[in-house]
């Protein structure tokens, strides 16, 4: 029988995609961090997370041969499986912003050069965290295009699953390296730096999408769901924009006036708005680098040196990559 993709499956799906890369980014985690630290995670908390795991997969092969865990006709979870995928996805957002809390701390220091090897260890397994996450999460939306005869969203997965892999042997290369000597250069420190800066407003954007399944079953998604004092909905409602949009700038630290500076600097997309702050460019500036065809770390290392976008693309032009390059 052909697979026919309904807005309970489609549902169902979001949930399971959600949960499997969730909880597949969270053991790359804590597997990361006991190989930097043996004995800091609990045997216990590995097994519940393995168990959790293997519930997970158990939905998504029945999920595979037409079934649904969960409806939208209904007016809560109305099974025990529906119940426990809803109860596992809650708990979720909190810790994924208990990470990015803990990470951006660490990424935002004065000197990040001067880290403690600590930090670093951390740094490492959100990244893994991370390249897990986003390679499970797109293997899920391949399988569904490919269960649903979708030719255009296979090749478009199969893509970014290219990418993904990368992001995935980067992590490993990461945390060999370190593992090999903790006494590192300042381009590995550079590197770290680089694939975590944008991983907190990430972590929080994958919290606020799953607010918003979790919302289903009780209301229409709100300011309050999207954990928006009243104060600041009346801000983001006059600057034209709901709960939903709110959600994902706050995600990136970005309050209302300042989601008007970046959209004013024709940067209308919070996550490309998030990475650029992310690295300390303003809304005008980051505008400039991207029209120059930057990206941020690129960016980050002309500017440091006090040479503009335009003086930059000549001396690449010429052959010259890096400003330490350049003979005064």
């Amino acid at each position: 029988m052909p697979f026919e993709l309904d807005r309970d499956k489609e549902f169902s799906h979001s949930v399971l995609n959600y949960l499997n890369a969730g909880y597949q980014g969270e053991f790359a985690h804590l597997n990361i961090i006991s190989q930097f630290q043996p004995g800091t995670i609990e045997e216990s908390e590995m097994s519940e997370l393995q168990e959790s795991l293997q519930k997970v997969n158990t939905w998504i092969r029945s999920f595979q041969e037409g079934e649904t865990i969960l409806s939208l006709d209904w007016p809560k979870p109305m099974t025990p499986d529906a119940e426990k995928a809803m109860e596992l996805l809650g708990r979720l957002p909190s810790h994924l912003r208990q990470i990015a809390d803990e990470l951006r701390k660490l990424v935002w220091v004065s000197n990040f050069a001067e880290s403690r090897s600590e930090s670093i260890y951390f740094l490492i397994a959100c990244v893994g965290r991370y390249a897990y996450s986003r390679d499970n999460y797109l293997r899920g939306l391949l399988e569904l295009a490919r269960l649903s005869s979708h030719k255009e969203s296979i090749k478009q997965y199969e893509l970014l699953l290219e990418r993904s892999e990368e992001d995935v042997k980067l992590a490993h290369a990461l945390l060999q390296t370190y593992k090999s000597s903790q006494q590192q250069s300042d381009h590995f420190l550079h590197a770290v730096f680089s694939e975590s800066v944008a991983i907190p407003g990430i972590l929080r954007s994958q919290a606020h999408d799953i607010d918003q399944l979790l919302s289903v079953y009780t209301s229409d998604f709100n300011f309050e769901q999207a954990h928006i004092t009243n104060e600041d909905a009346e801000v983001w409602k006059q600057i034209g924009l709901g709960p939903v949009e709110a959600g994902y700038w706050i995600a990136n630290e970005i309050a209302p006036q300042e989601a008007l500076l970046w959209n004013q600097a024709g940067i209308v997309d919070y996550a490309v708005a998030g990475l650029w702050r992310s690295w300390k460019f303003p809304p005008d500036v980051a505008a400039a680098w991207i029209q120059a065809e930057f990206l941020p770390a690129d960016a980050a290392m002309w500017a440091n040196a006090q040479i503009p976008p335009e003086e930059a693309q000549v001396f690449i032009k010429r052959g010259l990559t890096d400003p330490s390059q350049i003979r005064s």
